[in-house]
């Protein structure tokens, strides 16, 4: 994911200065979810569809703002 995240920053279409850093930044956005860890852990009924859909469109928008022009 590194190396597409710096294909598009050499494209001018992700303003990141380290595009590994960007990389597990993004990743974080996941894997510090609730729904990551109900799942891991077990502890309460998975997410719904519906719910993910909305988590995952929510996060990727989030980083976008933050890194494109």
């Amino acid at each position: 994911m590194s190396a597409y995240f710096g294909r598009l920053k050499s494209r001018g279409q992700l303003n990141v200065d380290d595009p590994m850093m960007a990389c597990h930044l993004f990743s974080a956005l996941f894997k510090g979810s609730d729904i990551h860890m109900r799942c891991g852990l077990q502890v309460s009924p998975p997410a719904s569809d519906e719910e993910i859909d909305t988590y995952v469109r929510t996060a990727v928008d989030f980083f976008l703002k933050g890194c494109c022009d």
